[in-house]
């Protein structure tokens, strides 16, 4: 909250975040936006992200083992619109890239949805405690990976919060209720139940 206060005269506000500068929040005095071109993102699978600079292809979220972490992956061209649109909202400002506009121009001009990077146990327990069931073929926005689908599927089943119909148990109508990683709300439910 600290930074939406005024500064006193002669002061600067300087400003070190990550990527929630591209939310649509107005911060009155910033005027100098610096973009390092890079974005910590939970990722699956992202040859769009990384093809402007040939590196290879990372696999971060393994459906296979369930395991998931950050890595840090160039930003999309969207991204850098609006991190620079966060200097000068209220006044003149400046955004200084640490990147090439050679570098700028092969970027995606968009980011990979989200839900195609990420484990989907807990998307699937919560479509399934709204009362959707067929999972496989459910009308997403931004399809998922059909092994994420599956992999989610498995780890419910294998969790006790799915039958062997995909139905959900007693214990996955609980765990449901907490917005955490699968594993993780599975032990607060217990606790509380």
């Amino acid at each position: 909250m600290l930074v939406f206060n005024s500064m006193p005269s002669g002061e600067r506000k300087v400003v070190v975040s990550t990527n929630i500068a591209e939310a649509s929040v107005t911060i009155d005095g910033i005027k100098f936006v610096i973009d390092s071109g890079y974005v910590k993102v939970c990722v699956d699978y992202v040859p769009l992200l990384l093809s402007h600079l040939n590196a290879p292809q990372i696999r971060t979220y393994n459906p296979t083992l369930g395991l998931a972490t950050l890595s840090t992956v160039p930003i999309s061209a969207a991204s850098a619109v609006q991190r620079a649109g966060r200097a000068g909202r209220t006044s003149a400002g400046f955004c200084y890239r640490l990147y090439s506009a050679q570098q700028y121009q092969s970027l995606p001009a968009s980011a990979t949805p989200e839900i195609t990077r990420l484990d989907m146990s807990l998307p699937i327990l919560q479509l399934k405690a709204l009362g959707i069931n067929d999972v496989m073929k459910f009308g997403w926005i931004s399809a998922p990976p059909a092994e994420s689908v599956i992999r989610g599927l498995e780890i419910l089943h294998g969790a006790g919060m799915i039958d062997e119909h995909g139905r959900l148990t007693p214990t996955g109508q609980n765990v449901s209720e907490f917005p955490v990683d699968i594993k993780i709300a599975q032990l607060v439910s217990i606790s509380f139940y």
